[in-house]
């Protein structure tokens, strides 16, 4: 280590520690959020996986009195649905954790957090053999956008649960990666639960799979079946789950379960902050096309849908002469292009935390270019509008995830990339 540091130039030495430091200085606000804010959408969650595992409805229970405190969100507003928007596989994920009390909780999931993203810069990064050069500048200015910024901060505030799809398909990369093929088995099963989790993900699945040997699409099938006879025997909590998504986008119009809210302790759980959150963030990303549409209707959402189908469709026309010699990285990021366009179709607000699952793509992009250029400058841009840096200006949230969307599709069809020893494809050939 002590050797590799030595190597780097003067300005690369400054430039790599001042991303330590950044890091460091934005770790210390992290603990300090942790403390101080109760992580209102943790709370939600892990309220809906207990009531979960008590065979209640985690997207329609609320609590009432003489119900235990373990139960209790106290930012449930009583509309008909609570609160809790995560799938049903990412409950179960959840309820590894959730026996945990509530206040050690809290700092447990932060703490997840940045072992899931610490995880995917040392394999995004450890890939790459010369880390000198372009790549130290990438490592600062995704070290700043995705670990130093309010945007992973907003993250760890709220408790939120999307750096954990990001770690999903992450692994997914780094097994399917692999040229054992007992890994590459692994890797198709992690494909299957991470769509378990995060159900829009099956559209990243598609030219993963594309690509595939059968080690791969042998694990995504078993798995697959499993996860389905799993949903088999927790089918309520799905039927709930959808249910639950339409009244979230307006399909289905409903009167409120609690016409007057039940009288909730100042201290719950030996919690006395889980009203508490920092409504000073003002981040974020494209907001979803369809909420430009009032009132929802299931035809908006059938345009919309079919929207999307003619995007999917160029995207495969437009990288057709390059799909063929996709390795699993570019597959993987072709997938998680598909998987960010659904995003904006899908009816349902987007918060300022969502574009946090841009990190990997951002290393990927940064690290995988022979040289510093047009990208760079897009998703340097991108991230200063998103993060409304210098100021804040109405519309650049969205047009800074779009630039980070077209310097995706530059880098997909930029035949001028930098040979890096792991980007091979080594799952073609079963």
């Amino acid at each position: 280590m002590k050797r590799w540091f030595q190597n780097l130039s003067q300005i690369e030495k400054l430039a790599f520690s001042l991303a330590l430091l950044l890091i460091l200085f934005a770790a210390i606000k992290a603990g300090y959020y942790t403390l101080k804010y109760g992580g209102t959408d943790l709370r939600a969650d892990i309220v809906g996986t207990r009531a979960m595992l008590l065979n209640k409805s985690p997207y329609f229970f609320h609590w009432k009195a003489g119900d235990p405190e373990t139960l209790l969100n106290p930012n449930d507003n009583g509309n008909t649905v609570n609160g809790v928007t995560a799938a049903p596989g990412v409950l179960h994920f959840y309820s590894l954790i959730s026996w945990i009390k509530y206040p050690t909780l809290r700092i447990v999931w932060t703490g997840i957090q940045y072992l899931m993203m610490g995880s995917i810069f040392f394999l995004c990064f450890s890939r790459i053999k010369n880390f000198t050069g372009h790549v130290v500048y990438a490592f600062l200015i995704t070290s700043i956008a995705f670990l130093a910024s309010n945007l992973w901060l907003e993250n760890i505030e709220r408790g939120q649960k999307y750096v954990l799809y990001t770690f999903l398909i992450c692994g997914v990369w780094k097994l399917l990666e692999s040229k054992k093929k007992y890994i590459n088995v692994l890797g198709g099963a992690l494909l299957a639960f991470s769509i378990y989790c995060r159900p829009t993900f099956i559209v990243l699945a598609i030219p993963v799979l594309w690509i595939a040997n059968r080690s791969a699409i042998t694990g995504t099938f078993l798995c697959s079946l499993m996860l389905l006879l799993h949903t088999f025997f927790h089918l309520g909590e799905w039927k709930d789950y959808k249910r639950a998504m339409s009244i979230y986008v307006k399909i289905e119009n409903v009167a409120n379960v609690q016409t007057v809210r039940p009288a909730y302790p100042n201290i719950i759980e030996g919690s006395s902050n889980l009203r508490l959150y920092n409504s000073s963030f003002i981040i974020g990303g494209v907001r979803t096309f369809p909420s430009y549409s009032k009132p929802m209707s299931p035809v908006v959402i059938y345009i919309y849908a079919g929207i999307y189908a003619l995007f999917v469709l160029a995207s495969f026309v437009f990288l057709r002469t390059r799909i063929k010699t996709f390795s699993t990285q570019q597959a993987i990021l072709f997938g998680f292009l598909l998987y960010i366009l659904s995003e904006y179709f899908i009816p349902n607000n987007r918060g300022g935390y969502n574009p946090i699952q841009w990190v990997m793509a951002v290393i990927f992009i940064l690290t995988g270019e022979a040289r510093v250029g047009l990208n760079w400058l897009l998703i340097i841009t991108g991230i200063c509008f998103m993060l409304d840096f210098p100021f804040y200006f109405p519309g650049f949230h969205s047009i800074g995830e779009l630039l980070l969307v077209i310097s995706l599709i530059r880098h997909l069809r930029s035949s001028n990339l930098v040979s890096i020893n792991s980007s091979k494809r080594t799952i073609i050939d079963g």
